[in-house]
């Protein structure tokens, strides 16, 4: 019995520590599909190189309540960096060329600025489902204010959506 609790407890850990936020294709998919699920679309804008994004993406976007907590809203992950051809080895479970065209149209659309213009990153964006900014945090943030800002968005579109905050969760 208390091998079997143990090799439990690993193979939980195991699968805790590779969870990671699903990632929509294209902007206008998850805006649809937020506005269907009257929802929020969580986006992501990266880039490598620096250590802020690269925590982001290796701590951050895996942690176990973040995933938790993306399960409720459509996410996009958008950067205008290549990894290699197929599946993106930086943003699993997506592809370089999903995630620069995410980059491409968040900036057009979204933020409103042209390929010449400079965008922060990393930079968390949460929008309805007509593409409306409800909040948004530059600049390193930590894992108890990007709970905060999602439960913030989520309650901004469904008033009765309930959330145990961590022992983190505080405004940015």
């Amino acid at each position: 019995m208390r091998q079997s609790l143990r090799i439990l407890s690993v193979l939980l850990a195991a699968s805790t520590a590779t969870a990671q936020i699903q990632w929509a294709r294209s902007l206008d998919e998850a805006l649809a599909a937020a506005k269907t699920r009257n929802t929020v679309v969580f986006v992501a804008l990266n880039m490598d190189g620096e250590r802020a994004n690269d925590q982001m993406v290796e701590d951050h976007y895996r942690d176990s309540t973040l995933v938790k907590l993306s399960k409720n809203t459509i996410n996009l992950f958008c950067s205008n960096n290549t990894h290699g051809n197929g599946s993106c080895k930086r943003c699993k479970g997506t592809t370089c060329a999903i995630h620069r065209t995410n980059d491409y149209q968040v900036r057009r659309k979204i933020l409103q600025v042209d390929g010449e213009t400079s965008v922060v990153a990393p930079q968390h964006l949460f929008l309805d489902g007509d593409g409306k900014i409800i909040n948004s945090a530059t600049y390193f943030i930590t894992k108890g204010e990007l709970e905060w800002l999602w439960v913030q968005a989520i309650q901004a579109v469904q008033s009765d959506f309930k959330w145990t905050p961590s022992e983190r969760y505080r405004a940015p």
